[in-house]
């Protein structure tokens, strides 16, 4: 036996070894980052089962790695003596009643992150109960996905929520706002001078980027420019509507597609806000909202919708303004409020550095770990 518990890492998608900044979403990164420090503080004698791939073929990709996952891991829990497996999300977990039926007997935990609990598909659905029946333990990265859960069939003693972590390191190297807002602006289409928004994510619609320019942008009356970074489906229809409030508008919006990690961090350091305006979409929630905290680290309060996930990261009057699903009057009034008052400004963007402090990976891993030892001792 060794001196410390021994622990199998699983994930069925992690990037590419070459190309690290491939498939990076909120579930990867956490993933990851939750790996990266379970081996860095050396509690646990830690093994990894884990899928690198792109998104191309990722169907494929999983499912071949979950082909070889039931050949593999009673292997690796007999050579290494697993006494945990942790996987990294609920399709990683979908694997448990199979184990269980093999005779696998070592505790499982799953983190889940709310898409991969509400995934709309008949065939998954049927099965995620039976998904939690084989599992000894349920995290859940915020109390919406953990009700979603136990919606579905999770035993409510099974459950716990812990949030995401957030790496910090990035924000102790940002320059003061103005200084990131002028580096933007040599090389992309930024005016130094002006406003400026930010929304980081995916362009699918749960994301409201297409509500928030088209019920919320020509609301605002101060001259802003809203920066979009990312790429997704509904990129074509949101240029579209862009060019649209060129021409109707005093604002501007900048689509900039995907981008590098360093690009992504000078933007959170230049905008005066960072907008969140998520709408509900059936079978397709928003888990956490870990971009929220990134912009929040460099001092950027956010403006965000106050559903799902994202209600256990907004705090209204301490790290942003939290709005009501859908209302686009006090979401345009709360940017407005948020651009003419500089002393609040001021206050918002130090809470909001210290509210991202306490979701930084070296205070949350301790607390993973906890969870992880608890469960062995049952």
């Amino acid at each position: 036996m060794p001196d410390k518990p021994s622990l199998l890492f699983m994930s069925h998608l992690h990037p590419p070894l070459d190309n690290p900044l491939e498939s990076i979403g909120g579930m990867q990164e956490v993933s990851q980052q939750l790996l990266h420090h379970l081996k860095k503080t050396g509690t646990f004698e830690v093994h990894e089962w884990v899928n690198h791939s792109s998104w191309k073929h990722i169907e494929w990709s999983t499912a071949g790695y979950l082909a070889k996952s039931l050949r593999e891991v009673p292997l690796l829990i007999k050579q290494h003596n697993i006494q945990l497996i942790v996987c990294g999300s609920m399709v990683t977990a979908a694997l448990s009643p199979v184990l269980r039926a093999m005779g696998v007997s070592v505790p499982m935990i799953a983190i889940n992150h709310g898409q991969d609990v509400t995934l709309p598909i008949t065939p998954y659905q049927w099965w995620v109960p039976r998904v939690f029946r084989a599992l000894t333990r349920v995290i859940s990265v915020s109390e919406a996905t953990s009700q979603q859960s136990i919606d579905r069939g999770l035993d409510s003693s099974k459950a716990t929520v812990l949030p995401n972590g957030v790496k910090l390191d990035f924000a102790r190297r940002m320059p003061a706002q103005q200084v990131a807002k002028e580096t933007l602006a040599t090389t992309h289409d930024i005016d130094a001078s002006k406003p400026l928004l930010l929304t980081v994510g995916r362009l699918v619609e749960r994301k409201g980027h297409a509500w928030f320019l088209q019920d919320v942008l020509p609301n605002i009356k101060t001259p802003v420019q809203y920066l979009i970074i990312g790429e997704g489906p509904q990129q074509e229809s949101i240029e579209q509507m862009s060019e649209f409030i060129h021409s109707e508008t005093s604002h501007r919006v900048i689509t900039m597609g995907r981008q590098e990690e360093d690009v992504v961090h000078h933007a959170y350091a230049a905008a005066d806000a960072f907008i969140m305006p998520n709408i509900r979409v059936e079978g397709d929630m928003e888990g956490f909202g870990i971009v929220l905290l990134e912009a929040n680290a460099v001092g950027c309060p956010a403006i965000a919708s106050y559903i799902e996930g994202i209600r256990d990261v907004i705090e209204e009057g301490v790290n942003g303004y939290a709005i009501q699903e859908g209302d686009a009057v006090s979401f345009a009034q709360s940017i407005d409020q948020l651009l003419s008052d500089s002393t609040t400004q001021e206050i918002l963007r130090k809470s909001s550095k210290k509210r991202a402090e306490t979701f930084e990976w070296q205070v949350l891993v301790k607390e993973y770990e906890a969870i992880f030892g608890s469960t062995l001792k049952k």
